[in-house]
């Protein structure tokens, strides 16, 4: 995870390799430096709280991999959930995981599919998607709103990352999780 300090390191990282000025210039130089164009603020890194993008599905599948040795080493266990509903969900990412547990991950499958990893989870993931399926008609402002929840647990018989989300998205189309 990602903390705020880490945030504030890479922004200095980011702006000495690009040199540019991270500092306000020294009050006296300030008439000198005055007539320079000054030099573009530094991109302000990405807040802790935030979630990866739909480009970077490596981000999932690396989390989910480390959780499976985790969960075999330590008799663990964790759930992944999938979200759909016909609405584009992607920009709710960030306020969905302000309901969720600060240990909970979303990932955007696809503009209109969102996964939610929660560890340790595997005895109320039911509560948990009944949570999200809550949420995501208040964030999107879609009253009716209809969203479907599918799951995979670990351990269980999946062997790779791969499987456990393969195994989510193919709970979307049974009813059981449905809505």
């Amino acid at each position: 995870h990602i903390t705020g300090d880490d945030a504030a390191a890479a922004t200095l990282l980011l702006a000495a390799a690009r040199g540019l000025r991270t500092s306000p210039p020294d009050v006296r130089n300030v008439q000198a430096t005055a007539a320079l164009p000054s030099a573009p603020e530094p991109p302000t890194a990405a807040p802790a709280t935030s979630l990866p993008r739909t480009d970077e599905p490596e981000a999932l599948l690396d989390l989910l991999a480390r959780e499976m040795d985790r969960a075999d080493r330590y008799h663990g266990a964790f759930s992944l959930s999938a979200f759909r509903a016909p609405a584009d969900l992607a920009p709710h990412l960030s306020g969905l995981a302000a309901r969720l547990r600060s240990s909970d991950r979303v990932f955007c499958h696809d503009p209109a599919t969102l996964l939610v990893f929660a560890p340790d989870e595997n005895h109320a993931v039911a509560r948990l998607e009944q949570r999200v399926r809550e949420a995501l008609p208040e964030l999107t402002g879609l009253a009716q709103l209809r969203v479907q929840a599918g799951r995979a647990l670990y351990p269980g018989r999946f062997t790779s990352p791969p499987e456990l989300v393969a195994a989510a998205l193919a709970g979307l189309d049974a009813a059981a999780h449905g809505d």
